[in-house]
C-alpha cells in the first residue's frame, strides 16, 4: 500500500496545477509527475494499491475493480471518512450527527461489499536482496539522494551510493562481483541468509537503516553501513558465508 501524498483530488493539496479530477477519473491520476517510481522500486516495492485510477509508464495494471468509483473524493486524515462528509454540510450539532450517520452508513454498504481497488505492478522493482558492481560515495545526504534521482534503473540495480560519513571502512570500486543468495529466514527483526561469491562482493540489503541492526558473518560482528540513504549493505568476501542480520534496539537483548 502506498500513501500518494497527502491527497489527489484537494486543490490546495495534492491535486496538480491544471489538473481535471473528472478526467484523471477516467483516464488516472498522473503519478510521473508526482513521483520517481524507480526509487520506490528501489525499495523493493512491486506493486501499488489504490482506490483510485492512476497512470504511469511504469505501472501496469493487474486488476481493475468491477465497479469503479467515478466520482473524485478524498479521505480525512483521522477516520477515513470520505471528506467532504457524504452527508450534510454545515457545521450544526444536527448536521454533525447527520454526517455521523451517513459514515457509518456508508461503512457498512463497503464492508459488506468488500474492499474492491486497483492493482498496478511496478515495471522496475528491485529485490529485497542483491550484490551489486559499484560504490558510489557522494559528500552529503542530499548529493545520494541526488545521485539517485538521476540514475537510470540499470545503474541503480548495479550501484550502492553511499554518504562520505557512511564510507569509512569501504572505498569506491567498481568490480564488485555477483554471487548466489539463499533466504534461509527473513523475519522483521532477523534475516539469515547462506552467500556463495568467486571475488569480493558488496551486499545490500532493502530494509530500512537503522543504526540497530547488528551484522554477523560467519559468527563475526559486522556493521552494517547505510547505503542509497535509507537502506543497509555489508562487504562480503570470496567464498561461502553465513549472514545473520538482527534488528536490536536498546529495549531488547538480541544478538546476532
Amino acid at each position: 500500500y502506498i500513501f500518494l501524498g497527502a491527497d489527489l483530488v484537494h486543490p490546495s493539496v495534492g491535486a496538480l496545477p491544471g489538473e481535471d479530477a473528472a478526467r484523471a477519473m477516467r483516464e488516472g491520476f498522473d503519478i510521473d509527475r508526482r513521483f520517481d517510481l524507480k526509487l520506490l522500486g528501489l525499495l523493493n516495492v512491486k506493486y501499488l494499491l489504490s482506490e483510485l485510477p492512476l497512470k504511469s509508464s511504469s505501472l501496469e495494471l493487474v486488476y481493475a475493480p468491477s465497479k469503479a468509483p467515478i466520482i473524485a473524493f478524498s479521505r480525512d486524515w483521522a477516520t477515513g471518512f470520505l471528506s467532504p462528509p457524504s452527508g450534510p454540510h454545515g457545521n450544526s450539532i444536527f448536521d454533525k450527527f447527520g454526517n455521523a450517520i451517513s459514515d457509518l452508513v456508508g461503512t457498512r454498504q463497503r464492508i459488506s461489499l468488500g474492499k474492491d481497488i486497483f492493482i498496478y505492478r511496478l515495471a522496475d522493482y528491485f529485490p529485497r536482496f542483491r550484490f551489486v558492481n559499484e560504490i558510489e560515495i557522494e559528500p552529503s545526504g542530499l548529493a545520494v539522494l541526488n545521485r539517485l534521482s538521476s540514475m537510470n534503473s540499470s545503474s541503480l540495480l548495479s550501484t550502492a551510493v553511499l554518504e562520505s560519513a557512511d564510507a569509512s571502512t569501504v572505498t569506491r570500486r567498481r568490480k564488485f562481483v555477483s554471487g548466489h543468495i539463499d533466504v534461509i529466514n527473513y523475519r522483521p527483526d532477523r534475516i539469515e541468509l547462506n552467500v556463495t561469491v568467486a571475488g569480493n562482493a558488496f551486499l545490500v540489503i532493502a530494509n530500512t537503516w537503522s543504526p540497530y541492526w547488528i551484522g554477523g558473518i560467519d559468527g563475526k560482528i559486522v556493521a552494517p553501513i547505510r547505503v542509497n540513504h535509507t537502506q543497509f549493505g555489508l562487504p562480503i568476501s570470496t567464498g561461502k558465508h553465513k549472514v545473520v542480520v538482527v534488528y536490536s534496539p536498546p529495549y531488547t537483548n538480541k544478538r546476532g
